[in-house]
C-alpha cells in the first residue's frame, strides 16, 4: 500500500476546470489510483461546476477523494457540484470571491466534512448584514454545519456550538432549510 498523493495544480492560470486535464496532456499524475487531495489554489477559477466531470476522467474512484484547495481563486458561490465528491474532510475556500451565506447550509450533505475555511471572502460582510444580536460568519456555519471540527484554521470548541445556537438559532438560518433535522447535541472530541 502507497502514499496517499495529492494532484497539485496551483499557479497554473486555470480559469475553468477543463483546463486542469491540459496539465496532464502529455503524462498522467503519478499514482492516479492512490490520489485523496486536490489542490488547484491560486488560479483563476470562477465556478466548479464541471470539476467532479473533470476528476472522473483522471481519478478511478471520486470517493477516495477527502481533501480540496480551491482557495485563491475568483470562485462567488459554493457550487452544487462538491456534494457529489461524498467524502470530502476538508475543503479550503479562502481567499475566494464568496458573497453569500445561503449556499452554506448545502454543505452538511456532506457527513464528513471536518475542516473548512472561508476567511478572506465577501462573505463576511454578506454575514454581518444578514445576522443580528452580536453574530458573525463563524457562529452562522457552526450552527450550520454541525459535523465540523475546524473553521478557518481554528478548532470549534463546545462553547462555540453553544453561542453559535444562542445566538443564530434556527431564525438565523434559512427557513428553506426546515425539516433537515440538525443535531443539537453536537460534541467536539
Amino acid at each position: 500500500m502507497g502514499l496517499n498523493q495529492t494532484i497539485d495544480v496551483s499557479f497554473r492560470d486555470i480559469i475553468k476546470p477543463e483546463d486542469f486535464l491540459l496539465q496532464f496532456q502529455d503524462s498522467q499524475p503519478p499514482s492516479i489510483d492512490q490520489v485523496t487531495a486536490v489542490r488547484i489554489s491560486n488560479n483563476h477559477l470562477q465556478s466548479l461546476s464541471t470539476l467532479p466531470i473533470v476528476l472522473s476522467k483522471l481519478l478511478p474512484d471520486l470517493t477516495a477523494l477527502t481533501w480540496i484547495d480551491v482557495s485563491f481563486n475568483n470562485l462567488t458561490r459554493i457550487d452544487d457540484s462538491l456534494l457529489s465528491l461524498p467524502n470530502l474532510r476538508g475543503i479550503y475556500l479562502h481567499a475566494n470571491n464568496l458573497s453569500t451565506l445561503a449556499d452554506i447550509p448545502k454543505l452538511v450533505a456532506l457527513s464528513h466534512l471536518r475542516t473548512l475555511t472561508l476567511h478572506g471572502n465577501l462573505l463576511l460582510e454578506a454575514a454581518a448584514a444578514k445576522i443580528s444580536n452580536g453574530g458573525t460568519y463563524r457562529k452562522f456555519v457552526i450552527a450550520a454545519l454541525p459535523q465540523l471540527r475546524h473553521l478557518d484554521f481554528g478548532a470549534i470548541t463546545k462553547m462555540d456550538r453553544v453561542v453559535a445556537r444562542t445566538l443564530v438559532g434556527e431564525k438565523g438560518l434559512d427557513a428553506g432549510k426546515k425539516g433537515r433535522g440538525r443535531r443539537t447535541d453536537d460534541v467536539v472530541v
